[in-house]
């Protein structure tokens, strides 16, 4: 069976960090797309078609790489939606196969259940996940509306208090791309289509325990949660130099030319990128990810988080944040993660479902000497904070923030 792989979308809601496809964001040194097609060869995929944007800015990313798996990449001209990008790939369709969105590296845990539904019935299977009626209302999830075992309808409206959310990830027949055919120019083409195709057809399903998603920036958590168990190995390049008193509690992998200052605790999982520099009395706690060419100076925390390449750091407290490529941050700073009233964190005006998250920053911006961070708080890309302020809230792309 081929796979069909889309990483085309122009990723909106993952501001700030949309410079790219969402599924080229890197984790531990390589773009998210490239754990899901480790994951489909170790189903025995033999062949991906992977829709990009015009761009080709997949096949760029991926063009350092070599897998088992033989690709193909084919461009969607304009973002007309899914079912456009599907029949984008279509002249590389040889018989029935997996539709699936290039973040879903987990693919490898559920595909034996999808499959296996596909061979009872030999039709159009759905993954589908319980989520509650509040998840489907304020996150604009389609659902399927299920009677006696059979999908009558897909809707973003979910009367019940328990919701059948679709998961990107499909068995799709190479028969339904007539019926794609006709809904092709709509941007929820592929949702029409298959509410039109369960009209006259029954619809398989597989219900999901967990699946990765990728909407929104603090969804990456997950992800390299998810790719730390499965692919992170205890390494210590060689050409590691290590200070004195430095204490290992956890998995680490530390690249190559990578400098690690006295009095350095690792707690936790920990993947630190090449020609990186950890200054003395640095903690890092829980799952940590640091791509390269990064470096810090002395005492500075770290906790759960995900910071992008070439990031400058001197010192301060950073916990459960993400930073993009290329920041500067000054001494003392402090990004506050939690709220006194123990409720769930909204960011951007929606509902994380997190207690803990802390700041969300751009590319290429700086904050000054001992500012503060209110919990999810999101700064934009190339912006500038000036020293001495606490900020909350978010701020676009370009912003110098002063007082």
């Amino acid at each position: 069976m081929q796979a069909v792989i889309i990483a085309a979308g122009e990723s909106k809601r993952f501001w700030p960090f949309n410079a790219h496809t969402k599924s080229l964001f890197k984790i531990m040194g390589k773009p998210i797309i490239f754990y899901t097609l480790k994951s489909l060869e170790k189903l025995g995929i033999k062949e991906a078609i992977i829709v990009q944007k015009n761009n080709r800015e997949v096949e760029d990313f991926l063009s350092e790489y070599r897998f088992k798996i033989k690709i193909n990449y084919v461009c969607q001209k304009e973002q007309k939606g899914t079912a456009d990008a599907i029949l984008c790939a279509k002249k590389f369709i040889k018989g029935d196969f997996l539709f699936l969105s290039g973040h879903k590296a987990d693919v490898k845990d559920y595909f034996k259940n999808l499959f296996s539904e596909y061979k009872k019935k030999k039709t159009v299977v759905m993954s589908l996940q319980k989520i509650s009626s509040d998840e489907v209302k304020k996150n604009k999830y389609h659902s399927a509306v299920i009677k006696n075992r059979k999908v009558l309808k897909i809707t973003e409206e979910c009367k019940e208090s328990e919701c059948f959310k679709v998961n990107e990830v499909y068995i799709l027949t190479k028969s339904f791309l007539d019926v794609l055919e006709k809904f092709k120019n709509e941007e929820k083409g592929l949702i029409t289509a298959l509410n039109n195709f369960i009209r006259k057809n029954e619809v398989a399903f597989s219900i999901l325990k967990n699946s990765l998603t990728l909407k929104y920036p603090w969804h990456l958590f997950a992800i390299r949660d998810y790719i730390f168990k499965n692919f992170l190995k205890n390494r210590i390049s060689k050409s590691v130099k290590i200070g004195k008193n430095v204490v290992f509690n956890g998995k680490v992998f530390i690249g190559e030319n990578t400098i690690i200052g006295n009095n350095v605790v690792f707690n936790g999982n920990v993947y630190i990128g090449d020609n990186s520099q950890i200054g003395d009395f640095n903690v890092f706690s829980e799952n940590i990810n640091i791509e390269k060419n990064f470096k810090s100076g002395t005492f500075l925390e770290v906790k759960n988080s995900i910071i992008g390449e070439g990031v400058r750091f001197h010192g301060g407290y950073l916990g459960d944040s993400i930073i993009g490529n290329n920041c500067k941050i000054g001494h003392h700073i402090t990004t506050c993660n939690f709220l006194l009233s123990e409720k769930d964190i909204k960011c951007m005006g929606v509902d994380t479902k997190m207690r803990k998250l802390g700041l969300i920053l751009g590319g290429n911006s700086s904050l000054g000497a001992c500012v503060c961070t209110m919990p999810g708080t999101v700064v934009g890309n190339n912006c500038k904070i000036y020293p001495f302020l606490k900020i909350k809230g978010f701020f676009e792309d370009n912003k110098v923030i002063k007082e």
